[in-house]
């Protein structure tokens, strides 16, 4: 999927009105077939998201059955094809046919992302875990990046921590991302409130961390040493992207589509489908990401 394609995919989908999804129900009629009144709903959510499941699930056992992955063969040009109806059905399926509309949005369009665009798993992740000094690795920060803008979390942690563990110069930069990222807050699957009010709790307590944090980076002496020049700016960048900071994360994202979806789950975890409609179309009309 093209980057300019995708992003304009996600914004149509993202954006039309939910009216449209809907047609007039006869509420009451009179004799002369005319309408009295009616109102806006006639679909049933849980039985759209039922049929909405068994398309995906046809278009899926279809894939299947085009074996040739060679380039330009039919079976390759097909398959192509249909991976990408479903990731566009699987969004709409995200954005509007849901039957629980609790349950938290932001979660899944980055799981619907981390789904159909793998670029997370390009790295020479065996490299850099297997290098004796896996900081030093060409690939270590921008795959943090990408871990980081694929909210990704555990997996920061862990190459953070083997990178820390065997670099005695990096070994106390490294160790205040870690700090940084210790308690970061996990978003609710739903948003009753009793756990968003503990998420917003636990929310301000990281935030707090990350001011400390990043108050003893820039205000404490550096050591004479090239670990602390070399890793301080990437370190602010992880934090920034993790406090959903746009102009951080439109500069590491690989493709616009991968910044909107960052921006969405970082800025505003909590963000209904509205909230992420509108922000898809702040995005799509900023010059940096179109």
């Amino acid at each position: 999927m093209h980057n300019t394609e995708s992003l304009e995919l996600f914004y149509q989908i993202s954006t039309i009105p939910k009216e449209q999804l809907y047609k007039p129900r006869l509420k009451s009629q009179s004799p002369d077939r005319t309408y009295d009144s009616c109102d806006c709903v006639l679909l049933d959510p849980e039985e759209i998201h039922r049929v909405s499941q068994m398309y995906i699930d046809l278009l899926s056992s279809y894939f299947h059955t085009l074996i040739s992955s060679k380039e330009g063969s039919r079976d390759y040009i097909e398959r192509r094809k249909i991976q990408h109806i479903i990731a566009v059905w699987e969004l709409a399926d995200i954005m509007f046919f849901s039957t629980h509309p609790q349950e938290t949005t932001s979660p899944k369009i980055m799981t619907w992302l981390n789904r159909v665009d793998k670029s997370f798993m390009k790295y020479d992740t065996q490299g850099i875990f297997s290098s004796a000094s896996p900081a030093k690795h060409d690939e270590f920060w921008p795959m943090v990046y990408k871990l980081a803008l694929r909210r990704m979390i555990p997996e920061v942690q862990r190459v953070v921590d083997a990178a820390r563990s065997r670099d005695n110069e990096a070994n106390g930069i490294l160790s205040y991302l870690l700090e940084a990222i210790e308690h970061f807050p996990i978003i609710p699957d739903r948003l009753d409130s009793t756990k968003v009010a503990k998420f917003k709790a636990e929310e301000r307590t990281w935030y707090e961390q990350v001011k400390s944090v990043v108050s003893m980076l820039d205000g404490s002496t550096p050591p004479q040493h090239s670990a602390w020049e070399k890793h301080h700016g990437p370190i602010m960048d992880v934090i920034k992207i993790l406090q959903g900071d746009g102009a951080t994360i439109v500069k590491h994202a690989d493709t616009p589509i991968e910044a909107m979806v960052a921006l969405a789950v970082y800025s505003d975890p909590l963000a209904t489908t509205e909230g992420i409609r509108n922000l898809v179309g702040s995005v799509i009309l900023a010059p940096e990401v179109a």
